[in-house]
């Protein structure tokens, strides 16, 4: 930068002095008249008389000026030269970079191979460990970068994939279910490459299994689930992880539900959902975390629960799971849960007349039976604000309930009462 200021300046100053050089001979020959010719001459005149007087002295002088102009502008030759030789230079670097580095890589691969091969057992692990620790140590220094630009690739992929899914459910609400699987197909790519680049962030395979169930490929929704569950239990996070298992469980169900599928792989499918639900089941009741997420996620375990063991013909076990879901809606006053919960019932009573089913009695005995839940619950909570006023209030309702099946349920009556008494005291 230095040289190539300098010529800059240079070459100003020699096209002043060669304008200036101009017009003083224009001048001296009477271009500007005899007016401008008079000064000149008057002013030059001393100058000429000193220069005949120093004749000698002034060559010597244009004999240095020449050599000196001819030095700076051989430097700013070079200069010149090696600026636009710069130019090349870090691509010339990288080929030559690349090239040594395989060549290097090769030469030792083949090296280690060959000491491997003739000494077998005995090949000498010192230099190939040597190579290891000088490997980890640069990866080191550019993991940190790479880590960098693959978060910046999994947020662009992310993003793409979600703009994909939006136009594909716009699509599908129009009817245009064709446009709309293709898109969500590429939507799903995109959310794949996203969770390839970034495997911490799970909301890539959350997308691309909700992706997957959308265009009913089930095999990639489960995989993406279990991705996740496997994730949140590297995290400790139980019931996340429980949600996650839920979500496969109904990947693979409705998977078995398929038309056209063979009966073996079917009744394969719905073991393997009962199986991990009852992993589910297990995990949820056995973590901490809010009782009324616990409670939701246990309805939802033991509704599908009771529907798959219904269909694998394992009766009693339904009728467990079935009463369990029915206790734990009641418990979140969810009706259109214990609406789906009594429809499961009357099926399971059909083809099992056997089996004891809360569900499956009278609409009067269903309604007293959710009040005095409801009432109990209250009871388990004493210490809430006004948890006492609201279970006399429930159980109250429940035994008004009770009191009009015929014939009357004595013991349910006589239960409520019962602790409607102490509740009063």
């Amino acid at each position: 930068m230095v040289l190539k200021s300098f010529a800059h300046w240079l070459l100003w100053l020699v096209a002043g002095g060669l304008l200036l050089v101009g017009l003083i001979g224009a001048a001296a020959i009477g271009l500007f008249g005899t007016e401008v010719h008079d000064a000149i001459s008057a002013l030059f005149e001393p100058v000429v008389e000193a220069t005949l007087s120093n004749s000698d002295r002034l060559v010597l002088v244009a004999k240095f000026g020449g050599a000196l102009v001819t030095i700076v502008t051989g430097l700013f030759g070079l200069h010149k030269a090696w600026y636009y030789a710069e130019r090349q230079l870090p691509k010339r670097l990288e080929e030559y970079i690349q090239n040594t580095r395989n060549q290097e890589i090769v030469g030792a691969r083949n090296t280690f191979l060959n000491e491997l091969e003739l000494s077998g057992e005995a090949f000498n692990l010192t230099n190939l460990t040597r190579h290891r620790e000088m490997v980890e140590v640069k990866l080191s220094v550019l993991n940190p970068a790479l880590k960098s630009w693959q978060k910046q690739q999994a947020t662009i992929d992310l993003v793409e994939g979600q703009h994909r899914s939006l136009k594909a459910k716009k699509l599908y609400v129009q009817g245009e279910e064709h446009l709309a699987h293709g898109l969500s197909k590429e939507a799903i790519k995109h959310f794949l490459k996203a969770a390839e680049a970034d495997p911490e962030d799970l909301r890539a395979w959350k997308f691309a299994a909700e992706q997957a169930e959308q265009i009913r490929d089930y095999d990639q929704a489960n995989e993406a689930w279990e991705r996740i569950a496997t994730a949140h239990e590297r995290r400790d996070e139980p019931l996340a992880r429980s949600r996650a298992l839920i979500q496969q469980a109904r990947a693979l169900y409705s998977k078995s539900e398929v038309e056209g599928i063979a009966a073996g792989i079917r009744n394969g499918l719905k073991s393997e959902v009962k199986n991990i639900l009852d992993s589910v089941f297990n995990l949820v009741t056995e973590s901490t975390g809010p009782e009324i997420e616990k409670t939701g996620m246990v309805a939802e375990t033991c509704e599908l629960l009771g529907c798959v063991r219904t269909e694998l013909e394992t009766y009693h076990l339904a009728a467990t799971r079935l009463n369990q879901a029915f206790e734990a809606f009641s418990k979140l006053q969810d009706s259109a849960g214990m609406d789906r919960v009594i429809e499961l019932s009357e099926e399971l009573r059909e083809v099992a007349p056997h089996v004891e089913l809360i569900a499956a009695r009278s609409p009067e005995m269903l309604v007293a039976y959710t009040y005095e839940r409801l009432g109990m619950a209250f009871v388990r909570n004493l210490g809430a604000p006004q948890a006492r006023p609201k279970a006399i209030r429930a159980l109250r309702n429940a035994l008004g309930h009770y009191e009009e099946v015929q014939p009357r349920p004595m013991a349910d009556i006589e239960r409520v009462e019962s602790v409607l008494r102490t509740l009063n005291n």
